[in-house]
């Protein structure tokens, strides 16, 4: 270490009492001198035991230096060139290594004695203390492990937690906070937790929140607003709790959060269901009222057309078997006519009302042991008498009965036969076939006709409402084979279009028999 300063006397320093070397041991402080003019330095007895040497150890000016460990040489360097250049005192913190090779810190402090010279004052001599701090310094290593370890679990933590100063800023947030919300530590340590609300939240978080927070010692579930890194808006519930200092000042406060927005979705979407539901409810009264109303105008139909157009088709028919053999063929022919049209218009009101009534909603039917010959009678009987005699009656079934509704069944095959009768030349007859099928059983009926098939864009088509067969001579509603098709899914059956080519067609009814 260079030596500047003149070289004044050596001034007299008298010896430590018993008594302050009594207490410097008990500190585990030492002193020491070094005389700027000699180089001369002086270690007291505790500063000699410190660096593990026998008491009365005088070292040299590189030894005292060499004593500190090697990345603590240039502060002390420093802190003595400054102090013999202009007095400057110091106190420093710096790791030393012993005699003996132990690792210690040591609390080295030292001032200048200054005299007067005509160029001015002039340092002539350091004087200084050591203290061994190195318990000090051990047990600020443990707290300073348990703060990291505390830190780290904080911000590990599997909660939403954050803590503020008492002006609103993030001292710290926990790792999930961070995930949660989007965010790195550094674009939110620091800033105030308003930064990251809407106006409405920050303004309440400001005004009322955090004073009651600072008042109160704590707040248990307010509710908050906090943006995401996106930009997406999160409800949360927080609930806080203040740390104070001695004077009971408030330090900081540390809050955690409960993420309430889907809690909060699901429940506006529950409310909207129960507000749904209640209008679905009111609009399906509303619908059994219309549905009531309906009902009773179809038994109306009914009971005021369906019955006088039976009676009418009774007597027409009546008519034309008196007068068969002894009218004019014109009178026999309108007679004709005019059953047909009443057949025709029985038919329409016959699909209309089962379209309305048992087809519309049902899920299947009550199947009963119905006599097939008794079926095929009833359903030639609805046909006018003209009609009826071109249908041939083909039983390639032994089968006497088979389970199914009698009524709906009775519009299936009376709407096939129409149809066959309606799309074909009035010379050609038409075939109503039975059969059984066996695997799975199975009644089938089968109606052919000798028409001129079925277009083939209608096929895909042919069973549902408005279809047709064929270009229809009279204006239908196309309620025909879309009842069939019905009829036979109430009976867990099938209705389709077997052939169709130019010289006619078949349509198949297939009535399973067999138990589910």
């Amino acid at each position: 270490m260079p030596v500047t300063a003149p070289t004044p006397p050596s001034p007299e320093r008298p010896d430590a009492s018993p008594l302050l070397a009594r207490v410097g041991r008990m500190a585990r402080v030492g002193g020491w001198i070094w005389e700027l003019a000699t180089g001369e330095i002086s270690w007291s007895d505790e500063t000699c035991r410190l660096h593990d040497l026998p008491p009365g150890h005088r070292p040299s000016q590189r030894e005292a230096l060499g004593c500190f460990a090697p990345e603590a040489r240039l502060a002390i360097q420093t802190a003595l060139d400054q102090a013999i250049a202009s007095g400057d005192a110091w106190d420093l913190e710096l790791p030393l290594i012993t005699a003996t090779g132990r690792r210690i810190w040591v609390r080295c402090q030292g001032e200048a004695d200054r005299e007067p010279t005509p160029a001015g004052a002039q340092t002539v001599r350091l004087v200084g203390s050591f203290q061994d701090v190195t318990p000090q310094r051990r047990l600020w290593a443990e707290l300073e492990g348990h703060r990291q370890r505390l830190r780290a679990l904080y911000e590990s933590t599997p909660a939403l937690l954050h803590s503020v100063d008492t002006h609103g800023h993030l001292l710290a947030v926990s790792d999930l906070w961070l995930r949660h919300f989007g965010y790195t530590r550094d674009e939110v340590i620091g800033r105030p937790l308003a930064a990251f609300m809407p106006a409405d939240s920050a303004a309440a978080l400001i005004v009322r929140q955090l004073p009651l927070l600072w008042q109160d010692g704590g707040c248990n579930e307010q509710a908050l607003q906090l943006r995401c890194a996106d930009g997406q808006l999160r409800d949360v519930l927080m609930s806080a709790t203040t740390e104070y200092d001695a004077q009971h000042q408030p330090l900081r406060a540390l809050a955690s959060l409960v993420d309430v927005t889907d809690d909060l979705r699901r429940q506006s979407e529950l409310t909207r269901e129960r507000s749904l539901r209640a209008e679905i409810e009111h609009h399906a009264e509303e619908l059994r009222r219309l549905l009531h109303e309906r009902s009773e105008m179809l038994d109306v139909l009914a009971h005021e057309v369906r019955l006088p157009l039976n009676s009418a088709s009774a007597a027409l028919q009546s008519a034309s078997t008196a007068l068969e053999g002894q009218a004019a063929p014109v009178l026999r022919e309108r007679l004709a006519r005019a059953e047909a049209v009443i057949s025709q218009v029985l038919g329409g009101v016959d699909n209309t009302l089962a379209a309305a009534t048992s087809l519309a909603g049902a899920a299947s039917v009550a199947a009963q042991d119905t006599d097939i010959d008794t079926l095929i009678a009833v359903c030639l009987a609805d046909l006018p008498r003209e009609a009826r005699a071109r249908v041939r009656i083909e039983r390639q079934s032994s089968t006497r009965t088979a389970l199914m509704d009698m009524s709906l069944m009775r519009l299936a095959v009376r709407n096939l036969l129409g149809n066959a009768l309606k799309y074909s030349a009035a010379s050609t007859p038409v075939w109503l076939r039975v059969l059984d099928v066996e695997e799975p059983p199975a009644i089938v009926f089968e109606v052919e006709d000798q028409g001129p098939g079925i277009a083939e864009g209608v096929r895909a088509r042919l069973f549902q409402r408005g279809a047709r067969a064929g270009q229809a001579r009279e204006g239908t509603h196309g309620l025909g084979l879309y009842i069939v098709r019905r009829v036979l899914e109430l009976h867990q059956g099938r209705a389709e279009l077997a052939r169709s080519s130019a010289s006619g067609s078949v349509l198949r009814l297939v009535v399973p028999q067999g138990a589910d």
